[in-house]
């Protein structure tokens, strides 16, 4: 580890982040609401906003699970592999600056730049503070980076911020000159390492491979650390077990979730997902697909890649030769992070649930350490012709240059992209447009909207204070199991939301539309929601008359 003036090291780590912080924030804010909000953005945003406006609080599905604390719904776990970190960490914001999209957004942001804050110090003990400045640079321009820290379905931002500020944690522990800051560091690392295994069950893939990378790469130095700071160590590791506790009493229902996931990609789908990931397309693709994750590799897409994935590679080669060529104290530090990142990017491919890219987000900030640490190794060796010293830096910084500009080049296009389009699919602003018209109308108290496929509930309970809301489709397989139909009682402000394929994941829209087609224009209104491309995202029905709508495998009306 750099030991050589640790408090001015960290200055200057502090003063450059707050530059790239202010970039980035400057630059994404004015494009924040782009998109329309995804579903499970508002799935766990909602869950913070029934804490801080109980009074909407709305009805979520069996898989979450909250406690009352001064009569306001706590919110303890999204899924059996998800708990609720995230949607706690945004009660403060939405209690202060209130519910909306925009704060949602920011706020998440704000959770992955303090989290580059802690990446940059991490890497700055461990490398020093070039290292570090470097990293910070790669980390914020990376496109995956830039745009899952804002527009985010899985708690990635509180993944990286929970292993950042953690690792620091432990950093800060094993270098303390007190013995209480050793227990205090110690202590409060280990339970921020167990908050992340709360928050995603996957979390503890990075603690295991930091365990196994240690092992292979730093065996002596791991053992004196050990010997020195035993007590303070067993601490930490009990106060990780006790922050994870949520998650370790409920490995089975992880297990059983994840076997009920493995369905969604394979061996392949998975290393292209890391791939893309790296090499900076992944959310074009995902933008241009309309957030169909089945279809993102199904054709070649017009994003570039940034060219990441492949100088990542010529790094690795660079970084082991340097560390095999050269023993100084930052050799084995190399190998323990390319160690690392190997082993987090081969379990979460051979993970099978893991199919999504927040999943092989995992391995951020390692990759970025890496390039950094090969490019600055180069560019301070001593070379035997300064001829060759030149040589060798003018290609450094072209390289970086190269590199970053790909980066930006591509978040400008994508950004671009999502300007014109206005999202697609399940990213379109078309519902949030629909949510505004209704909850603006006089009347809004009395109208109620029926949500009869995922993607819609959530985000009205989000997006709207005055609606009526209802997401029946998560009971209807228990009412047909007990040969029963389901009804809906309605009148004419109610309003009943369906995909048509290739969105509609229920299967309910196509039968909606025929059973309502016969009816005259003086019972149905009938609208199609488009993008602005003219795409066609969902469509609203509202029967004009009171009315039951039943549904037995089809949709049957029943005008009163």
């Amino acid at each position: 580890m750099s030991s050589a003036g640790p408090e001015a090291s960290a200055t200057r780590i502090l003063a450059a982040w707050a530059v790239l912080a202010a970039i980035t924030l400057a630059f994404a804010i004015p494009a924040i609401h782009t998109t329309g909000l995804y579903y499970d953005e508002a799935f766990m945003a909602q869950q913070a906003r029934d804490f801080a406006q109980p009074e909407r609080a709305g009805v979520h599905p069996p898989s979450v699970s909250t406690i009352h604390l001064a009569g306001r719904p706590f919110p303890l776990r999204n899924a059996a592999y998800l708990g609720s970190l995230k949607s706690q960490l945004l009660i403060p914001s939405l209690m202060i600056f209130g519910s909306s999209v925009d704060v949602l957004r920011i706020t998440t942001l704000a959770t992955g730049l303090l989290g580059v804050l802690f990446a940059m110090l991490w890497t700055g003990r461990l490398f020093g503070t070039g290292v570090a400045l470097v990293t910070g640079l790669l980390i914020v321009a990376d496109p995956g980076f830039h745009f899952f820290s804002q527009y985010e379905w899985g708690p990635f931002t509180t993944l990286f911020l929970c292993r950042m500020l953690g690792f620091c944690l432990i950093c800060t522990g094993l270098t303390a000159g007190s013995a209480p800051g050793r227990w205090i560091a110690m202590i409060a690392g280990g339970a921020v390492l167990g908050l992340g295994v709360y928050a995603r069950a996957d979390f503890a893939i990075i603690l295991i491979s930091a365990v196994l990378a240690l092992a292979l790469t730093l065996r002596r130095t791991t053992r004196s650390a050990i010997e020195q700071n035993l007590a303070p160590i067993a601490a930490g590791t009990l106060a990780s077990i006790i922050t994870a506790s949520p998650m370790i009493q409920s490995v089975q229902a992880v297990l059983d979730a994840g076997a009920r996931m493995a369905d969604r990609g394979d061996l392949a789908y998975r290393a292209q997902v890391m791939w893309s990931v790296l090499d900076g397309s992944h959310f074009h693709r995902l933008m241009e697909t309309g957030g169909l994750f089945e279809r993102i590799f199904e054709e070649e897409r017009t994003a570039p890649a940034t060219g990441f994935a492949p100088v990542l590679l010529i790094a690795l080669v660079i970084v082991v030769s340097l560390s095999q060529t050269r023993r100084k104290s930052g050799a084995g530090m190399s190998l323990f992070i390319v160690a690392m990142a190997a082993s987090i990017a081969a379990f979460m491919i051979a993970l099978p649930g893991a199919v999504r890219a927040h999943h092989m987000l995992n391995i951020l900030p390692l990759p970025q350490i890496i390039v950094a640490a090969a490019g600055v190794g180069l560019w301070r060796r001593e070379w035997s012709r300064s001829g060759l010293r030149a040589g060798v830096r003018a290609c450094v910084a072209i390289s970086f240059a190269a590199l970053l500009i790909a980066d930006v080049a591509l978040i400008h296009q994508t950004r671009e992209f999502m300007f014109e389009t206005g999202g697609r699919g399940r990213f379109a602003r078309a519902l949030d447009t629909l949510a505004e018209d209704l909850d603006s109308r006089p009347d809004a108290a009395e109208i109620r909207v029926i949500s009869l496929d995922w993607g819609f509930h959530e985000n009205l309970l989000f997006s709207t204070d005055h609606l009526q809301l209802a997401e029946p489709i998560w009971k209807i397989p228990l009412v047909l199991a007990s040969g029963r139909s389901m009804t809906i009682q309605g009148d004419g402000n109610t309003f009943y939301l369906v995909h048509e394929a290739p969105f509609d994941l229920f299967g309910l829209g196509a039968p909606l539309l025929r059973a309502v087609e016969g009816l005259g224009g003086e019972d149905v209104e009938i609208r199609v929601h488009e993008n602005r491309e003219g795409e066609k995202i969902f469509t609203s029905v509202r029967l004009k008359r009171t009315h039951r709508l039943l549904y037995d495998g089809a949709f049957r009306v029943i005008l009163e």
